[in-house]
């Protein structure tokens, strides 16, 4: 089994991009009364996710603690955010990572300081990295630069300091579905983009009506549960039996971005991941809630063969095909990684 824990370790980003989800996780996921998981744990001692990062020291135990006690599980750690390059100790988690023998962390990313990564010896070997190429300009926080950033240059980097990397490209509904890019360019994924839902309920209903939501196997929707657009079909990877949780940068621990429910628990709080009511990495599109604590091989049956519907586990699965800078065309297959 396979536990995928995803890192939110900033919602602090570089960019202001209308359609992202991040936006979401700031409707009160971290303030509004979970109990006892409501007093300020950030590292900053605040709510505000825009201005906290994770406490790290923290992480860093709760995941041995995790390793400890999970020893039948494959641990897979994904950083992501708002940003994760806009923290620049980022570079001594990779190699934390890489010291106490997890699998090489993979990094969510727009490749805004992606270089700091050559502040460590042989990053290829150490970590993966999705790049990806938002649809909308930069904001005034790099707009205004002298030398604004450019995605051609984060592309660079990791081909020259051999990271393997996929480049994700986010196209609208009414743009080309195959956009030009530099044909050195390897491992190109093209996905489209949701807009938010308008918080205006008579807008809202007219987006909904215009794109009504499909929650069942037949959705040209593929990834993003709420918004509207995004009638772009794509390939998707074989489910492989895995947990998602989420990490907020409070600490807070959610099942895969159900942050408008309780926390499961906190990076504070010394609780195996698999004693939890943790969900199987499958989505709910078909209404299916398995959890770890049912029986697995029953459960695990049914998806067997299954196209899967989880877009963190999709994207992992990809980064597990990457050698360097190819994909190799792989089948995934439970058995190995069981």
């Amino acid at each position: 089994m396979r536990l995928i824990i995803e890192i939110i370790a900033t919602m602090a980003c570089n960019r202001a991009c209308s359609y992202c989800a991040g936006k979401e996780s700031k409707i009160d996921c971290a303030t509004q009364d979970h109990g006892k998981y409501s007093r300020p744990i950030n590292q900053f001692g605040d709510y505000e996710l825009n201005s906290g990062i994770i406490n790290f020291s923290v992480l860093k135990d709760w995941i041995l603690f995790q390793k400890i006690n999970m020893p039948d599980f494959e641990i897979q750690l994904v950083i992501t955010g708002g940003e994760p390059t806009l923290i620049r100790t980022l570079p001594d988690f990779v190699q934390w990572s890489y010291d106490n023998g997890f699998l090489p962390p993979i990094i969510y990313t727009n490749g805004r300081n992606i270089a700091d990564l050559g502040l460590i010896s042989d990053p290829g070997k150490k970590c993966k990295v999705i790049l990806t190429k938002h649809k909308e300009p930069l904001s005034s926080f790099d707009r205004d630069l002298i030398k604004p950033p450019k995605f051609e240059d984060a592309v660079e980097f990791c081909r020259f300091a051999e990271i393997p990397h996929l480049i994700k490209i986010l196209v609208g509904e009414n743009d080309n579905e195959t956009p030009c890019y530099p044909a050195k360019w390897k491992n190109v994924v093209i996905e489209g983009i949701k807009r938010i839902y308008s918080t205006d309920l008579e807008k809202m209903l007219e987006q909904k009506n215009q794109y009504p939501p499909k929650m069942d196997n037949s959705s040209p929707y593929k990834w993003r549960w709420e918004g509207y657009g995004d009638r772009i079909s794509r390939e998707r990877t074989k489910f492989i039996p895995s947990a998602v949780i989420s990490v907020l940068p409070t600490g807070n621990v959610f099942n895969c971005h159900l942050f408008l429910g309780h926390p499961e628990t906190t990076i504070y709080e010394r609780t195996p991941i698999n004693e939890l009511q943790i969900q199987l990495a499958y989505c709910n599109y078909q209404g299916v809630f398995p959890t770890l604590c049912d029986t697995r091989d029953e459960l695990i049956s049914q998806f067997d063969g299954c196209d899967t519907l989880c877009e963190l586990q999709h994207y992992v699965n990809l980064c597990y095909q990457m050698t360097n800078n190819h994909l190799r065309k792989l089948d995934f297959v439970y058995h190995h990684r069981n």
